[in-house]
């Protein structure tokens, strides 16, 4: 079969099946197939609020005081970013597993509500010795932990001074040793 027997054959093929041929320009089709290979992937803002993990923790968050203590790792996960957008911090996730990880070593130690008030603590307080825009779960079993614990329980009685508005370190640490022993006395 000749070359020309070919291209006979083949332009009697194309013409059976409703095709025609087009030259192409090989620059032209290959930006085009570039354009197509470099699509912009979905955000991750639009994928976030998709998950069921995520439609079902929006629920328990409408109805915090019944589900708090029925909170996972991933829903503490997921309140610490809610908590971080609220205060008008961005947190992403990078590694999932090691935050779940940081909280389920806490949930060890703490309870549900205890942690969801240190994250509350961290962003919405006026605490001055971590930086909200980059703080990461991990800060909750760090050297700050303790600090963080114990500034908490003043937070909440409305007692906390921040670093910059203390006057007397001494008179606060009183006041902290004086609760701990009234609270370890109710409990013997």
């Amino acid at each position: 079969m000749s070359k020309a027997d070919a291209e006979a054959l083949k332009a009697e093929l194309r013409r059976s099946r409703g095709q025609e041929e087009t030259t192409v320009n090989p620059k032209e089709e290959y930006s085009a197939c570039k354009r197509k290979a470099f699509v912009q992937p979905k955000t991750r803002a639009t994928k976030k609020f998709t998950t069921p993990n995520v439609l079902d923790f929006r629920v328990r968050y409408q109805n915090l005081e019944n589900y708090i203590d029925t909170f996972t790792s991933e829903d503490l996960l997921l309140f610490f970013v809610e908590i971080a957008s609220q205060s008008d911090v961005e947190y992403v996730t990078m590694n999932k597993m090691k935050d779940k990880g940081v909280f389920n070593n806490l949930l060890k130690k703490k309870s549900q509500r205890e942690i969801c008030a240190a994250i509350e603590f961290i962003f919405q307080s006026e605490q001055d010795y971590l930086d909200k825009r980059i703080v990461q779960p991990s800060v909750l079993v760090s050297g700050y932990s303790h600090k963080i614990f114990q500034d908490l329980l003043l937070w909440i009685d409305g007692e906390y001074l921040p670093n910059r508005n203390k006057v007397d370190k001494f008179k606060q640490t009183a006041i902290l040793t004086k609760e701990s022993k009234s609270k370890v006395d109710s409990i013997y």
